[in-house]
């Protein structure tokens, strides 16, 4: 599992996102974007510690 730094993430994605018309529709996007693989991670440690245990 690769651990990316969240600046570099929050960063990469708004290159991704290129010259938005609405530059806060990015900043959400972006957001829950960042978000969802916080927890997505999150998860993934949850399952690995869980799976150590037994």
């Amino acid at each position: 599992m690769s651990k990316k730094p969240r600046t570099n993430l929050i960063f990469k994605s708004s290159i991704d996102c290129g010259v938005a018309t609405k530059p806060i529709y990015c900043m959400i996007y972006n957001f829950f974007r960042v978000s969802f693989e916080y927890f997505e991670n999150r998860i993934e440690l949850l399952k690995n510690s869980i799976v150590e245990a037994y």
